[in-house]
């Protein structure tokens, strides 16, 4: 790999995720296996909104990894504007901290401005 930045002064650069479903099924789940059930990824859910499991995710403890797939997407703009801002890197500490939680079209100037 190669640093295609180097040399440049005060680089910007920005990770987008383009469509309203960033994942492929063979990502989440294998052809011919049941989907897992997984804790660590049911606590990273609950830790952002302690309100999504559903009753029997609850009881579970547990959710499979399209759901945490799909959850992130709801919580992003991937699922209301068809694409969502991943990460950014600018020459000054971002005052936007949490780009995967911005799911409004309003919310996003804030994040092209301190940007641009």
């Amino acid at each position: 790999m190669q640093d295609l930045l180097c040399g440049l002064q005060s680089p910007i650069v920005m990770d987008i995720k383009m469509g309203i479903r960033t994942y492929l099924e063979s990502e989440v789940c294998k052809p011919g296996e049941q989907p897992k059930y997984r804790n660590d990824l049911y606590q990273k859910m609950t830790k952002v909104d302690p309100h999504a499991a559903t009753e029997e995710e609850r009881e579970r403890k547990s959710i499979t990894k399209a759901r945490y797939m799909q959850f992130r997407e709801e919580m992003s703009s991937s699922a209301t504007l068809g694409f969502r801002i991943d990460g950014q890197k600018v020459r000054w500490p971002s005052i936007w901290e949490r780009p995967r939680r911005v799911s409004l079209p309003y919310c996003l100037t804030g994040v092209w401005s301190s940007i641009i």
